[in-house]
């Protein structure tokens, strides 16, 4: 490997701008999208005005053809410009700055930044005064002439003011202007070298998620963009509420078809895959998946899942059995539900990862009957457990109402609208799964005005006349002994229904 060639030298922005402008400078088209929030934006502003480093910029000279991407919409660029250098890191702060202060294209309101001339600050009050002017007027000196004639003929009558607010532009210009920035070139850098090297710069601070790394290294194979074809896969999981999956979960399915474990397989494990041949297998393996935990699972939405690991042991079965029987159907359920009861993947150790993941490749390979070794599992009654959609245990509560629900068979057109809570208590008892766009609305109304339910809204929210009428007279210990019951006979009935009755379990009483 051909040892990396890096210079470092000092550059005023507004080089650098031109550069930009030039096409000199240039962003891959694998970096991330530009994600800075406008307090971002404010604060790198705020540290060039009060003379604050702000990092340095590292410049990559790639040893291979790559396209660009506009820097500050993310368009892919299909022109044939040919840039010198393209922007590995501080791409977040060049897109801030440039965006902000050039005056030569439309602006998103994202870059639509704005400094007082009376206070010295910086924000995005949408609003143009005589002293509340655009960056990009104070940053350009002609525009800026203007602009101070204007605080001049304002303020005839206080001298004083005209000249404060005066000295303010012409200080900011003169900052922007003359800011410099520290600038490290790397050249006779291959992909390879730019995914070590993309990876160690941000080791500490802003992450750069595996997948925009992996595709750094992948992308001249074939000019695939992995972000583009996860984004097409997130989509076609809107339908099942799964859409919010991150980029790095569904990157973790991808390992098994390049037989590789996630939980060992390193990154570079993927580099030489077939990407363009194995994406249709790989997005039907976790479409699949998906949808069992949707249909067979209860499992609504993302945050409804319990763990990743879950969906990535089962993207592994689909990919190896397209065409499922009921014995597999209820095995995969039962498997499901007993990682979550039993909190298998709950801050576990590499060693039992590996141990469930191996016994659940034997269940694949049809070795073993059943995907893991069950046994008595623990649970701790409801009263000590502590509501927190991060956890399982919440997770399989919720799930629970939910079958609960649609078992009733008197509610149709139901979907997860998330949780809602009654005042008055922190304990799981309070908490409903809402499953009908009204839920919240009822709930809120019930607290505040005392309003009834319907039957069929109390059997979509776990609650029967005698819950409501406690809660009314305020009796909520009564309450929370009544639906207690009515929680524990729902999750009791989703344990037994796939095989985990009262038999498998011991209630731990706290």
């Amino acid at each position: 490997m051909t040892r990396i060639d890096i210079k470092s030298e000092r550059e005023f922005l507004r080089e650098i701008f031109e550069k930009i402008q030039k096409g000199i400078y240039a962003i891959p088209v694998f970096q991330r999208d530009f994600v800075w929030t406008s307090q971002q934006v404010v604060d790198l502003f705020d540290s060039i005005w009060n003379g604050y480093p702000i990092g340095s910029l590292i410049l990559w000279q790639p040893d291979v053809d790559m396209l660009s991407k506009d820097i500050l919409s993310d368009e892919n660029i299909t022109s044939s410009a040919n840039p010198q250098y393209f922007v590995l890191d501080g791409r977040q702060r060049l897109s801030a700055f440039y965006g902000c202060v050039q005056n030569s294209r439309p602006r998103d309101k994202k870059f639509d930044l704005y400094f007082n001339l009376i206070t010295c600050k910086f924000s995005f009050r949408n609003v143009e005064t005589v002293t509340n002017l655009k960056v990009s007027d104070v940053y350009d000196t002609f525009t800026l002439l203007s602009k101070m004639q204007n605080i001049v003929t304002a303020y005839h009558h206080d001298e004083v003011k005209a000249k404060q607010y005066v000295e303010s532009a012409k200080k900011l210009n003169s900052i922007l202007q003359g800011y410099t920035i520290s600038e490290v070139f790397i050249n006779n850098c291959s992909l390879k070298q730019a995914e070590i090297v993309f990876s160690r710069i941000n080791s500490k601070g802003t992450e750069i998620n595996k997948t925009f790394m992996l595709q750094a290294v992948t992308y001249s194979k074939g000019g695939l963009l992995l972000t583009e074809e996860i984004e097409n896969i997130k989509k076609d999981l809107e339908k099942y509420n799964f859409s919010s999956l991150s980029s790095d979960d569904i990157l973790q399915c991808f390992y098994r078809f390049a037989n590789k474990d996630f939980y060992d397989a390193k990154m570079s494990d993927l580099e030489n895959m077939d990407f363009s041949s194995q994406l249709p297998s790989i997005k039907e393996s976790i479409i699949q998946s998906v949808k069992f935990l949707y249909n067979d699972c209860y499992v609504w939405d993302t945050k409804l899942l319990p763990y990743t690991k879950q969906l990535i042991a089962l993207t592994w079965f689909f990919k190896e059995h397209n065409n499922l029987d009921l014995i597999q159907i209820a095995e995969l359920k039962k498997w499901f539900f007993y990682t979550t009861a039993t909190q298998a993947f709950q801050n576990s150790s590499l060693s039992n990862v590996r141990k469930i993941f191996r016994r659940f490749e034997k269940y694949i390979k049809e070795e073993e009957t059943t995907a893991i070794e069950y046994s008595k599992f623990a649970r701790i009654e409801f009263l000590d457990f502590k509501f927190n959609q991060k956890n399982a245990q919440t997770d399989l509560l919720i799930i629970s109402m939910i079958r609960s629900a649609v078992v009733s068979g008197k509610n149709d057109n139901m979907a997860y609208y998330g949780i809602n809570k009654l005042k008055n208590g922190k304990m799981p008892q309070y908490y409903f799964a809402c499953l009908s766009v009204n839920d919240k609305e009822e709930l809120t109304n019930f607290m505040e005005r005392g309003s009834s339910f319907s039957k069929d809204t109390l059997d979509r929210l776990c609650l029967t006349p005698d819950t409501v009428s406690a809660y009314t007279n305020k009796d909520f210990k009564r309450f929370e002994d009544l639906r207690y019951q009515i929680l524990l006979k729902a999750e009791d009935e989703l344990l037994s229904e796939v095989g985990l009755g009262s038999e498998n379990s011991i209630i731990i009483l706290t």
